[in-house]
């Protein structure tokens, strides 16, 4: 019995005097997690290895000829669509613009047709205005001496009156007609119509028919030099009016003889026309 006692005692003793076994810190476990990873990561980055190399040839299997064949005729099959898709859109890309200059060219034609019969318009109511309105013109000169039979002549002592006709094809109003009696060493380049006579017609000229207007007479010189005789230029201007109010003029001009129941036209644009 007390050698039992001396063993439970000598035991216990053994173990009060070894150190305690130290137990598993957190930086311990923390430095363990650690390594497992980084050889779990090396186990798992195998890029680039034989394992797991960065470029793989993909070795596609041998085609046998009917495949060939059909890979051919789809090739040559897209090439040629291509072709007829590029031809098909530049002949329509050509057409397009054909039909831009066709269009712009048209439109210029059409334009120019356009102004050309505006123009050929306005020539034709010119022509049938200027045809269809009356015409009044000056066509002679009547001249009367003024002296007796078997007196002297004496210089300018005459009377004058003109010859009117309507050669045109409407009616037309006489608004006046009026002369001057000038000089023709004075006359001046310009006619001027003011203070003017007064000559008698008829309001109305119808179509081809004449008239005469009154007659005048210039200041006589009785007991003058014929050589020296004064020289009269007799000029004037009809107006009259179409049935639809528009004016026109006929101008006139005369050169008469001082001794004889003579006269010629006065040639001067200024002087003599119409409109």
């Amino acid at each position: 019995m007390r050698w039992l006692l001396f063993s439970l005692v000598l035991a216990f003793g053994i173990a009060t005097s070894q150190e305690p076994i130290p137990s598993p810190t957190k930086d311990t476990e923390s430095s363990k997690t650690h390594v497992a990873k980084g050889k779990q990561k090396a186990k798992q980055d195998q890029r680039g290895t034989a394992n797991s190399p960065l470029v793989v040839d993909v070795i596609r299997p041998q085609k046998n000829e009917a495949e060939a064949a059909q890979d051919s005729k789809d090739h040559n099959d897209k090439a040629t669509e291509a072709r007829f898709s590029f031809w098909f859109n530049f002949l329509l890309v050509l057409f397009n613009g054909i039909l831009a200059v066709s269009t712009v060219l048209l439109w210029l034609v059409t334009g120019r047709a356009a102004r050309a019969a505006e123009e050929s318009a306005k020539a034709s109511v010119i022509a049938l205005t200027d045809l269809e309105r009356p015409w009044i013109f000056i066509e002679k000169t009547h001249i009367k001496r003024r002296e007796d039979a078997g007196t002297p002549i004496v210089p300018n002592y005459y009377w004058i009156s003109f010859v009117c006709r309507n050669v045109g094809r409407a009616p037309a109003i006489v608004e006046e007609c009026i002369i001057k009696i000038q000089d023709i060493k004075t006359l001046p380049e310009i006619p001027d119509y003011s203070d003017p006579i007064h000559l008698g017609c008829p309001a109305t000229i119808s179509v081809g028919t004449d008239f005469e207007t009154s007659v005048v007479g210039p200041p006589s010189q009785p007991g003058v030099d014929p050589n020296k005789a004064t020289e009269y230029v007799i000029y004037g201007r009809l107006i009259y009016k179409e049935l639809g109010g528009k004016r026109h003029h006929s101008r006139f001009a005369v050169q008469v003889s001082p001794l004889l129941a003579a006269a010629m036209p006065y040639f001067s644009d200024a002087y003599d026309g119409y409109d």
